[in-house]
């Protein structure tokens, strides 16, 4: 909505950019982060309904190892966004815009994983009253980012994708104080015993 009044004589193609960019990201990176994350629906909720706790530590390990697995190819079609989006079409000045949108998002994807898997493990165990605290401070704050960037830095178009960036770290920040305070993962986090069989 913000996009369409950055400039009038640029907004079609700013417009076009960030559906190009934002398309490109959810049929690649946001399938596998989405992707992992059903996975470990039902094997968290399975360990948390079996009273296993340290099993849902594990499955996290293993999620997360094996999302950021899936993610680096991806990640690679991502520094070729603009290469792709020609190939199959699309202008040059919006395969341009929209590989700028991509490159910036694509550092952040391992985090927006972690938080997703985090809150999936939070979820089987019933624990949703932070998570939709965090999504509340998140929509607002998303907005107030977006206008800042957009509207009160020379970023313009780009303020979007710095946005994006900024509220997939703020997520897993502003859960921290509940992870603490609850001491919810003194069970499940007996350290990377997934991580150290896998590697070694």
């Amino acid at each position: 909505m913000m996009m369409g009044h950055l400039s009038a004589n640029t907004s079609k193609e700013y417009i076009s950019a960030i559906a190009m960019g934002m398309t490109f990201l959810l049929l690649t990176a946001w399938t596998v982060v989405w992707g992992t994350g059903s996975a470990m629906d039902t094997l968290c909720s399975q360990s948390f309904g079996a009273g296993q706790a340290t099993d849902l530590g594990l499955v996290f390990q293993a999620g997360w190892l094996a999302g950021n697995l899936l993610l680096a190819p991806t990640m690679v079609l991502g520094i070729f966004c603009k290469d792709i989006l020609l190939l199959f079409g699309q202008t040059d000045d919006v395969a341009t815009l929209a590989s700028h949108l991509v490159l910036i998002m694509l550092p952040i994807l391992p985090v927006a994983l972690f938080y997703d898997l985090l809150r999936r493990v939070l979820q089987s165990q019933n624990i949703v009253t932070p998570l939709m605290g965090v999504s509340c401070v998140s929509v607002v704050a998303t907005i107030a980012i977006n206008y800042v960037l957009m509207f009160h830095t020379p970023l313009g178009y780009l303020g979007r994708a710095v946005a994006v960036v900024i509220m997939a770290l703020l997520a897993p920040l502003l859960l921290w104080p509940y992870l603490v305070q609850s001491n919810v993962y003194r069970q499940e986090w007996k350290g990377l015993p997934f991580v150290y069989n896998f590697v070694s």
